[in-house]
């Protein structure tokens, strides 16, 4: 299993689990595991059980645009991380 770094901080009574090194890449929860889940579902659903973005999207109450730009930004990113393309 490939591991990256997550960044998680405190704002408001909330959590932010951010991919290190992509600020936009992140989810917020009440804790900081919740925080950690939901950033870890919305890459999972897509790519590791092959959901359509749509069905992501309603699936964590995000809609169908920030999916697309999270995982776009998440794929960007972790291709840089192992030197493929961008």
């Amino acid at each position: 299993m490939m591991t990256f770094p997550v960044w998680i901080e405190s704002r408001n009574g909330q959590f932010a689990a951010t991919l290190v090194g992509a600020p936009a890449i992140r989810a917020v929860g009440p804790t900081r595991a919740e925080a950690l889940a939901a950033l870890q579902t919305e890459l999972a659903l897509r790519y590791v059980e092959g959901w359509s973005t749509a069905a992501v999207a309603e699936a964590l109450g995000l809609t169908a645009g920030s999916v697309k730009r999270h995982l776009f930004r998440a794929v960007r990113r972790l291709r840089q991380t192992l030197g493929g393309e961008a």
